[in-house]
């Protein structure tokens, strides 16, 4: 397993990547948030930094497990009146279905599945170092954020990579497009929900079969 990204590292990632290329109370006071075993600090004050807190905790591998569940909605503890929804491209779930027969999709509502989608995800590649980026999302329109309601859907690119220890890209292991939705309850900003789409120019049955999308590889957990 890899060892802990810096946001140095993720930026120097982020730099490689584009080479390639309820009742909500949004005025709560928010709670500050202490460091995570593993080194990522976690930041939900607003919906980017909950993306970048995202991006930190996947690049972390393990030591970011705590850091990526706490940026969930998880309305089966009680920590929100509403829960998180990973939802995979359709176009993904029926090629999942015709090459998985007799398997059902997981059921989308189901927070405790994205967390244990995440060891799953740090095992693609062992050994190797992660580096997870967010780009710009250029087949959508422009962000929404409306802090007085505390909503926001944000459009994103994403793509995780496997790197060696002197930082070269051994492969692209996730890429595709998500779109976003957060709300804002207790005074910090949660994901409630991924729909996962796919990256045309790699496609849903990439030549590469490690260029799968995450909405795939949730399916194929």
């Amino acid at each position: 397993m890899g060892t802990v990204s810096t946001r140095r590292s993720l930026a120097a990632g982020l730099a490689l990547l584009l080479a390639l290329t309820g009742c909500v109370n949004p005025f709560s006071p928010a709670t500050p948030e202490a460091p995570n075993v593993g080194g990522v600090v976690p930041n939900f004050s607003t919906p980017e930094k909950v993306l970048d807190t995202i991006a930190e905790a996947i690049s972390a591998e393990g030591g970011g497990e705590l850091a990526y569940s706490d940026a969930l909605a998880d309305s089966a503890s009680s920590t929100t009146p509403f829960g998180f929804y990973a939802t995979p491209d359709p176009v993904a779930l029926a090629a999942w279905r015709q090459a998985s027969p007799g398997r059902d999709p997981y059921e989308t509502g189901d927070v405790r599945h994205e967390r244990l989608f995440f060891p799953e995800l740090m095992t693609v590649l062992d050994g190797f170092d992660y580096v997870f980026a967010w780009t710009t999302d250029t087949h959508s329109e422009n962000d929404d954020i409306n802090n007085t309601a505390g909503t926001a859907l944000l459009h994103r690119r994403y793509f995780l990579q496997a790197t060696s220890t002197d930082g070269r890209i051994v492969e692209i292991i996730a890429v595709g497009y998500a779109d976003l939705f957060l709300r804002k309850y207790g005074g910090r900003w949660y994901l409630v929900r991924w729909d996962d789409r796919i990256d045309p120019d790699y496609g849903v049955n990439p030549t590469n079969l490690y260029n799968r999308s995450l909405g795939w590889r949730r399916l194929d957990l």
